[in-house]
């Protein structure tokens, strides 16, 4: 899925990640949540990596996050 199919699975209140992260992205009240492997949580325009960020948003593998592919799962 690109940027564009996600962005949409969102506003719909589904979860992506790509297949080699451990946490996924989600929207809340509007605005993109990251949820990192690590347990930690901002809002994607928050972002210190911003290159690298960019580069995630550019990518066309993201697929649905669920418990079967996502170590950490936030509720």
């Amino acid at each position: 899925m690109n940027f564009a199919e996600i962005l949409a699975y969102m506003k719909q209140g589904g979860k992506v990640k790509r297949p080699h992260w451990g946490g996924f992205w989600e929207m809340q009240d509007g605005t993109i949540i990251i949820h990192t492997k690590d347990g930690v949580v901002f809002d994607l325009f928050d972002t210190k990596m911003k290159e690298y960020t960019l580069d995630c948003m550019a990518a066309d593998d993201f697929i649905p996050a669920a418990d079967s592919n996502t170590p950490f799962w936030a509720v």
